[in-house]
């Protein structure tokens, strides 16, 4: 459960977890599957902190009692109602065409939706680190081609354009250090000026370069390394 009044989520109580545990336990054990580790009942809250508990006498309606000789009504003579409301996008987020009763949700830019802001600027870190890693040790090779390129004839040559590709693969992951979220990956409403995230078409042309860079490049250096493979 997740209420807007509090900062994370609601799970349900550590005696919950260990009664649903010995009920499938059994079942898991005759298809040798072990109990998942998310689901370890020692990381669930007990009171008196906060969780959810069902309560002792929820118990299943009764099954409605059927007359054998009834018929159900003739299909020709039922109305057909009409919803007065509509189902309606979460807190989270955003309504693409509030005028499309069917219309299609889209995660907002400034919320911590899927992950917290801690473990974003986390990933944001560790991405920005690997991509310097990753050109640094690129351009020592470029450079030792440049140095006395004669040395690198094929197939020691595709190595080169191996680098080359993975350069140009890491370019994107470089340039979201230096480009907010909101350039690279979200598009806003004209109407309402909201950002949310893109999640397909051509609207964000940063997002679009940045598809067609890692795609592209991932497809070229495998393919040189199985073109060294075959000469090597």
């Amino acid at each position: 459960m997740c209420p807007d009044q509090l900062p994370q989520a609601v799970t349900s109580c550590r005696s919950v977890c260990e009664e649903v545990k010995r009920d499938c336990i059994k079942i898991l054990q005759e298809f040798d599957i072990q109990w998942p580790a998310p689901l370890n009942c020692s990381k669930f809250p007990e009171g008196p902190d906060l969780c959810m508990r069902p309560q002792e006498d929820t118990r299943l309606p009764d099954p409605l009692e059927v007359d054998p000789h009834s018929h159900l009504p003739d299909s020709r003579h039922l109305e057909i109602y009409k919803m007065k409301t509509y189902p309606s996008c979460p807190v989270d987020l955003i309504d693409l065409d509030p005028t499309d009763k069917n219309g299609t949700c889209a995660f907002r830019c400034n919320k911590d939706t899927m992950f917290t802001k801690e473990s974003k600027i986390y990933a944001q870190y560790w991405i920005f680190l690997l991509s310097v890693i990753n050109i640094s040790i690129i351009s020592f090779t470029v450079l030792s081609f440049l140095i006395d390129h004669q040395r690198f004839q094929f197939p020691e040559r595709s190595i080169l354009y191996i680098a080359l590709c993975y350069l140009c693969y890491s370019l994107p992951y470089l340039a979201r250090s230096f480009l907010s979220h909101e350039q690279t990956s979200c598009e806003r409403i004209r109407l309402t000026e909201r950002h949310f995230f893109v999640h397909g078409g051509l609207d964000n042309t940063i997002c679009v370069v940045s598809f067609l860079f890692s795609y592209y490049f991932t497809i070229a250096g495998s393919i040189w390394w199985l073109m060294l493979t075959f000469t090597w």
